[in-house]
């Protein structure tokens, strides 16, 4: 067995693995289980699943290399989308710049762009070279002009000047009135003559639909040896320069856009599919017909916090955390490389009580992969500090809960700021620091409320009506779980399933008496222990 100080762990960021001197060491830790079997079907658009649970990691095994699955090779591409191009998007909608088109259309092509233009001449068939399919992709590229993101060429509404013809005056001999018909005229000798007038008419054309329309029609004519896959990457993260409303706004159409051009493709041309990664919250706030069944057919939902923790050695989390130790050691009997190197207890909350070390990490964490690489970093840390070749149970103190706990603090603040702004985060973390303990009462919780000083401001920032909406927000999050029983906890992550995408805080059963608990990784951050 390799010392824990000389393992090669995984980054916490998986934007790394896109760097080319990384791109194979992702192979290492990649883990494979159902879901990676489910997004390999055509019906599957969606990757969904909480910050750090590995969306953006499914997006950079694949697009690192060519991956032959099932006798099929598959490329692909990454479009990373950064808050210049939502700015962009935006401000031209606002400004009315494509003011008769949707955001929705605007993404369907610029979906379609970012596709077509991946395309290398290595995946054409024999057939598609010696008909020159690439050059026709290029050709319709350029014809539309689709090559920088900036507003001012996203203007579909074209304006055309049509010339009339004149037509000569026409005499009614009866009663001697004439008709005539948008064209001026002048006196001479008594004679009427006709002089040439133009009638302008406004036509508007939407150029982003006119392509799409196009590149539909001809995508049944690319003849491909290889499936092409494009992964969108980057609406995890609302950019803090963009309002709440319009960035909302502008996903959701993003959403309805994947779903409804991977339909159009599919009765094309099967080789093609985009995928979007995405949060839960985010994609439930879409407008689509018949969401549940779009997210349990065409969705993978990347949760793993659903185990007994009686039984964990048997979850896809510890599974996954288990690999990341063995792919460079030497093969163990029993598989179990997590406990070589963790194999002892932790003292339990409060003392009362001791778990085993992976058990403890998973109360100490929402049980997702980025979670647990940065537990084992730290402790990495610490080891190498201390000139340790191993862990023990001494480098789970004070320093690496209060490293975690600002850790897990900035994960959940990164999740509240695609639905609130900085100030209302603020605010409501201020109310919790209030609380100056990790468990409390419903009745302890309005008396937090009644004394807190700013509440009708906290209340008004997040436009709750009462303070239950305040409650089942943080259960929302993560932030509080609901106790049930002495030993049933219920923790919204815990709780939600791809069956039951729809997990709330049922406050009807909430009374005086109900008990809650703050997340322990937030203990440390926002002194709850006091």
């Amino acid at each position: 067995m390799k010392k824990y100080t000389e393992l090669n762990l995984p980054f916490d960021n998986a934007d790394n693995y896109f760097d080319l001197e990384n791109k194979q060491k992702l192979d290492t830790f990649f883990f494979k289980d159902e879901n990676f079997n489910k997004l390999l079907k055509p019906e599957t658009y969606y990757i969904i699943g909480e910050k750090g649970s590995g969306k953006t990691t499914y997006a950079a095994y694949f697009c690192n290399s060519e991956r032959k699955i099932n006798n099929n090779s598959i490329v692909s591409h990454r479009y990373e989308l950064k808050s210049g191009t939502y700015s962009a998007f935006i401000k031209a909608k606002e400004n009315k710049i494509f003011e008769y088109t949707s955001y929705e259309i605007y993404w369907k092509a610029c979906l379609l762009e970012k596709l077509l233009s991946t395309i290398s001449k290595g995946e054409l068939t024999f057939q598609g070279k010696i008909f020159g399919i690439h050059n026709k992709i290029m050709t319709l590229l350029d014809t539309y002009n689709f090559t920088d993101e900036i507003a001012d060429q996203y203007d579909p509404v074209q304006h055309t000047y049509i010339e009339t013809k004149s037509k000569k005056s026409e005499y009614d001999v009866n009663v001697g009135l004439k008709k005539c018909m948008n064209f001026s005229e002048t006196e001479e000798d008594g004679m009427v003559q006709s002089n040439t007038t133009t009638k302008t008419r406004n036509i508007f054309t939407n150029e982003r639909q006119k392509f799409i329309n196009q590149a539909l029609l001809e995508m049944k004519d690319y003849s491909l040896n290889k499936y092409h896959y494009l992964f969108v990457d980057g609406v995890d993260v609302r950019p803090s320069e963009i309002p709440i409303d319009s960035y909302k706004e502008c996903v959701k159409a993003l959403t309805n856009a994947v779903y409804d051009l991977n339909r159009a493709i599919r009765n094309q041309n099967s080789k093609f599919k985009i995928i979007l990664l995405t949060r839960l919250d985010m994609f439930m706030s879409t407008d689509m017909n018949n969401t549940s069944c779009v997210l349990t057919d065409n969705s993978i939902y990347l949760n793993w916090g659903h185990f007994n923790l009686n039984e964990y050695n048997e979850s896809d989390i510890y599974t996954l955390v288990n690999g990341m130790l063995s792919h460079q050691n030497d093969i163990v009997s029993d598989g179990k490389y997590w406990e070589k190197y963790f194999n002892f207890s932790i003292s339990g909350y409060g003392r009362e009580s001791t778990y085993s070390s992976f058990e403890y990490l998973l109360r100490l964490t929402c049980a997702r992969p980025r979670d647990f690489v940065r537990v084992l970093r730290l402790i990495q840390e610490s080891c190498k500090r201390n000139k340790k070749d191993n862990p023990n149970n001494n480098h789970f103190g004070d320093r690496f809960h209060t490293s975690f706990s600002t850790y897990f603090v900035s994960q959940l603040k990164s999740e509240l700021s695609f639905h609130y702004n900085k100030e209302s985060i603020n605010e409501l973390v201020d109310f919790i620091k209030s609380f100056r303990c990790i468990s409390f009462s419903y009745q302890q919780f309005e008396l937090k409320c009644k004394n807190f000083s700013s509440i009708d401001t906290l209340l008004n920032n997040f436009r709750f009506t009462h303070i239950n909406e305040l409650l089942s927000l943080m259960y929302n999050f993560n932030i509080i779980c609901f106790q049930e029983s002495k030993t049933v906890f219920r923790w919204k992550y815990r709780e939600t399933t791809i069956d039951n995408f729809d997990e709330c805080l049922n406050t009807s059963r909430v009374n005086n008496l109900s008990k809650f608990q703050f997340h322990r990784a937030l203990e440390k951050a926002w002194s709850l222990y006091l």
